[in-house]
């Protein structure tokens, strides 16, 4: 029975990869060919550098002293909101881009409730209005203005 199994297991792998092998054909772009994309938002970067280059709707990178001073002001929203530094950096860099693009307010602060309400670590179960707009201010204070 686990010959079996493991043989069953060994032949839909096999297939699985020799069917992607020629999924795209033969002049389709590979990841590795693909031309690169803009550096993610969590970068550090020297201070003020490349805050200038993204005023069309895309984040900032952000630098060491901006990223302490975001994720002490989330913190102090909800501590449980600096338990994963990563997510709490990404999240912000979405609201950014959203203040960035003309969001409307509500829109923007609606957004803030969803990347940061959650069961996510770095999120907290349930996100006031209020706590919500002080997420956005951390996020337009520390690195998005």
């Amino acid at each position: 029975m686990k010959r079996t199994t493991t043989a069953v297991l060994a032949a839909a792998m096999a297939i699985a990869a020799l069917s992607a092998c020629d999924a795209d054909g033969p002049n389709a772009k590979t990841p590795e060919s693909a031309p690169a994309t803009a550096a993610a938002t969590t970068e550090s970067t020297p201070s003020g550098e490349g805050e200038d280059a993204s005023k069309d709707g895309a984040a900032p990178s952000l630098n060491a002293e901006q990223t302490r001073k975001l994720m002490g002001a989330l913190k102090a929203v909800d501590p449980a909101l600096g338990a994963n530094e990563k997510w709490a950096l990404t999240a912000s860099g979405t609201i950014c881009a959203d203040i960035r693009a003309g969001q409307a307010d509500s829109d923007v602060l609606q957004g803030a409730k969803l990347r940061f309400q959650g069961t996510t670590p770095g999120t907290v179960k349930s996100l006031s209005d209020g706590q919500a707009a002080r997420i956005v201010t951390a996020v337009k204070s520390s690195f998005c203005s």
